[in-house]
């Protein structure tokens, strides 16, 4: 029988009170993106001055600068992709076995962060086919047909953005397919649409309490912000304060409970076995071993 959406989210609760460490992936991947993304836009600075030194040339720069924000993101979205498969690597050991690690990270990141980039790119490229819903807009406005141009900009920019949520709905699982069933990006892809198609309601409650979960953390944040912005010059040091405070809670809490809910509710909607879970309400001795056991010698006290 299926878990209701109530018993995942206190199930995921309890395993996160017991395994904090989840949230180690994501302070790590939050602390070296900024690291990351500080020392680009440093060494970017330094070669655009030395580029327009020797090469006074607009064009030049415009590509530089193009080529580097690609690299930049590339290199940013493996980061993620490593930390965030380390991180359902350890939630399907803290459900399996009930412990995770540090190790356990390390293992499932190397093991398929590739994967999860290359599904992650592919879903980027399906986000921006999506533009094609625009051109209809773009043409009328080449033709000088400026009043249907706007009223089509308004209606595709709907579409669009519908056709976004959708996509984002439908690839939701895609790194808990990746790494839990150890399969590669394309047929996570496939995957994940095919368990959200299956389990829609459950999907779309679960979206609806993790949205809800962050949306209380975004709340209570902004009054945090409103109360110590009346503070003059304290009260921005306070904030800056605050907001690190409120990065790493994201970071180290609320995100690794939504992750531990997310895996929770594919492991059991997909049926998985987990080498280290019984999903029957007893255990059972396995047939050998239990022909073994009634043909052994009796034991004397």
């Amino acid at each position: 029988m299926a878990k209701s959406i109530e018993d995942i989210v206190r199930e995921g609760y309890d395993i996160w009170r017991r395994n904090m460490l989840i949230g180690l992936p994501f302070i790590s991947s939050l602390l070296l993106e900024i690291l990351t993304g500080a020392f680009a836009l440093i060494l970017m600075g330094i070669i655009l001055a030395s580029l327009n030194i020797f090469f006074n040339n607009v064009l030049i720069i415009i590509a530089f600068l193009f080529l580097s924000l690609c690299l930049v993101v590339i290199l940013l979205n493996i980061i993620k992709s490593f930390f965030i498969a380390g991180a359902v690597g350890m939630s399907k050991e803290a459900i399996e076995t009930g412990r995770t690690s540090f190790g356990d990270m390390m293992k499932y990141g190397k093991r398929k962060f590739l994967e999860l980039f290359i599904a992650n790119m592919l879903i980027f490229a399906l986000s921006l086919l999506g533009g094609i819903i625009l051109i209809p807009s773009i043409i009328a406005f080449k033709l000088n047909m400026f009043n249907l141009a706007l009223s089509l900009i308004l209606v595709s920019s709907l579409l669009f953005g519908l056709y976004l949520i959708c996509l984002n709905v439908v690839m939701i699982l895609v790194p808990f397919s990746i790494v839990i069933r150890d399969i590669g990006g394309i047929d996570g892809l496939q995957d994940s649409y095919s368990v959200v198609m299956r389990n829609k309601l459950s999907v779309i409650l679960l979206l609806f309490v993790s949205y809800g979960l962050t949306w209380a953390a975004e709340m209570l944040s902004n009054a945090m912000f409103s109360f110590f912005g009346i503070i003059p010059i304290l009260g921005a040091i306070i904030s800056l304060g605050f907001l690190i405070f409120y990065a790493l809670f994201l970071a180290g809490i609320i995100t690794p409970i939504i992750t531990i809910w997310w895996t929770l509710l594919y492991i059991d909607r997909t049926g998985i076995k987990l080498e280290g879970v019984s999903y029957e309400t007893d255990h059972k001795i396995p047939e050998e071993k239990l022909k073994h056991i009634i043909t052994s010698e009796p034991i004397y006290v």
